[in-house]
């Protein structure tokens, strides 16, 4: 059991800390939203590991008026808690998602 703690910055203002439980394997997520990304057609580059952080980036629609970059930053604090920062741009605008995930218990 993970306990999510996250909000989202979209230029105009951020949202509250919306906080959640959730049984789920963080590897087998970043694994779904790569997967996500290669399925909307996005160019989605290797995962780069740089000491106890992994970094996601994909260029989605580039010939495309809705064309977007989208970069996903894991930083593993320890076997229980990582937090994750997921930026996307999209004609000239910043989304940021800042979440921080932490190990409550079995599912």
């Amino acid at each position: 059991m993970w306990e999510f703690r996250s909000s989202l910055d979209d230029g105009i203002g951020t949202s509250g800390i919306v906080w959640t439980l959730e049984c789920v394997d963080p590897r087998e997520e970043l694994r779904r939203h790569k997967e996500s990304l290669e399925a909307e057609g996005c160019d989605v580059r290797p995962v780069i590991r740089h000491d106890s952080s992994y970094v996601l980036t994909a260029e989605c629609g580039v010939h495309r008026d809705d064309a977007r970059t989208v970069e996903s930053a894991v930083s593993v604090e320890s076997d229980t808690a990582y937090r994750l920062r997921e930026v996307e741009s999209s004609a000239g605008k910043l989304t940021v998602e800042a979440l921080r995930a932490k190990r409550v218990g079995d599912c």
